[in-house]
């Protein structure tokens, strides 16, 4: 649906037509020049025939060129906006007149050099030439994680039924094999590739106690919150907490809180897990072995699980009480960027309930795992009540996620005091605590001020 009562936002397209300068002898083919028809979003260049010098298109200007209502990005002129209450990019439109959510996004179920086949098929409008997005491969398969976390940011030409075709050919590889793109699409063994439309604004402002958000991630696609702004002005929330990998199943028993089948661990960047195991799952810890006969609740009786990992290890489980408890899960991603990876999922824990038929698995209570963000911005101010997070949130108890990515890229970075963060969650358990690991955050940019947490990578 449109919501444009919270958001105030005006676009100015610039045209692509030629200008003619007065002839000019001895012309300079592609001296600088400023009366093309774009300017001033996108740079001019002198072209010859004969005696005759036109000022034509050239590249696009730097994003944050003052223009007319507001700002250049990506060579188009964009009015000041304001988000002023919560909002999910992947679900609610924001420009005026668009009839499709601000950032849909799609599973990849073929990929070529300049072309990518998706599910489901785009509505009319949700894609239009121009639009720039995110690919991205977002979980692998046992075996199969080289490509895991690679993307890059491509502008469409057209849209043609499933089929995107880009302005330039993909420089990556998104497939099971590390120079390969075979192997992408929805089946339980398939690479997880999606393809997600990165917001553009000029000068942004999200208000105090605002959220911007995503929808989490679903086996599928989701968990990444992209956006590309010339300016933005943060005193909200940029959040991907809690939508990364998810929990695995948890052992339910009857009134007697005595036997339990062994738990799955967390999901990670090689998928789901397919069974109960005491075994990690790359970033995922292990389960809980199983035991029969064993009281489980009460003080000092209830197993604590070990943590998730990521950029850092997750620590070591206990008060195991007859049950084998699984170990952290291992370190995985790239600390430069060239790689964008998520969270890993909890592993399960151990629980009862009366009128439960004995112990079996059931499905995860709560999605912990932090996601990523992608934040373009020529300039960002992170003001004192403003956040930009992947965290993992934190379990009601024994069990805990890691955080996961955030990369900040632009000129001009105000990240403010520990408003940027990417940390693990904390499993407590009658007084015991274990921690998850932290994700990564990572900044590219000419001025960075301010601190993060954890401490950022600086490109």
């Amino acid at each position: 649906m449109r919501v444009a009562s919270f958001v105030s936002l005006m676009v100015l397209v610039a045209c692509g037509s030629v200008s003619e300068e007065p002839p000019a002898s001895g012309c300079m083919q592609g001296a600088v020049c400023s009366t093309n028809p774009g300017a001033p979003c996108l740079t001019g260049s002198v072209m010859c025939q004969g005696d005759q010098a036109s000022c034509v298109d050239s590249a696009n200007a730097p994003d944050g060129t003052a223009c007319s209502p507001g700002t250049c990005t990506r060579g188009t002129c964009l009015a000041p906006s304001t988000i002023t209450a919560n909002i999910d990019l992947s679900k609610t439109a924001v420009t005026p007149g668009r009839a499709c959510a601000e950032a849909p996004v799609y599973s990849v179920v073929n990929l070529a050099a300049s072309t990518a086949m998706l599910t489901p098929i785009p509505d009319a409008g949700c894609l239009t030439s121009g639009d720039e997005v995110l690919l991205i491969n977002l979980q692998g398969a046992p075996g199969a994680i080289s490509n895991v976390g690679n993307w890059e940011l491509l502008e469409i030409n057209n849209v043609t039924g499933s089929v995107v075709t880009f302005r330039s050919t993909k420089m990556k590889s998104y497939g099971f094999a590390a120079n390969g793109d075979a192997g992408i699409g929805v089946g339980p063994v398939d690479q997880k590739v999606a393809l997600v439309r990165v917001p553009n604004f000029g000068t942004l402002a999200v208000t105090s106690g605002v959220k911007v958000t995503t929808s989490g991630w679903n086996g599928l696609v989701g968990g990444v919150l992209a956006i590309h702004a010339a300016t933005l002005n943060l005193n909200g929330a940029l959040s991907t907490a809690g939508l990364g990998y998810r929990g695995g199943e948890s052992s339910e028993d009857d009134q007697s809180c005595s036997d339990n089948v062994t738990t799955q661990p967390g999901e990670s960047i090689s998928g789901p897990p397919t069974a109960g195991s005491t075994t990690n799952n790359v970033g995922a810890p292990g389960g809980i072995g199983a035991a029969s006969g064993i009281v489980f609740a009460g003080a000092g009786l209830s197993p604590l699980n070990s943590g998730a990992s990521h950029a850092t290890p997750g620590g070591m489980g206990g008060n195991g009480n007859g049950r084998t408890i699984g170990g952290p899960g291992a370190v995985y991603g790239v600390a430069d960027a060239s790689q964008l990876t998520m969270g890993s999922g909890q592993s399960g824990n151990i629980s009862c309930s009366g009128g439960f038929p004995g112990p079996a698995l059931i499905p995860g209570a709560e999605s912990l795992a932090g996601g990523i963000v992608l934040l373009i911005a020529n300039q960002l101010n992170v003001g004192s009540t403003g956040a930009i997070t992947a965290s993992a949130n934190n379990a009601s108890r024994d069990v805990s996620a890691s955080g996961g990515y955030v990369f900040l890229r632009g000129s001009s970075l105000s990240l403010g005091t520990a408003r940027v963060t990417a940390v693990g969650g904390v499993a407590t358990e009658n007084g015991g605590t274990v921690t998850a690991g932290d994700g990564y955050i990572v900044v590219s940019g000419t001025t960075v001020t301010g601190t993060t947490k954890p401490t950022a990578h600086q490109l």
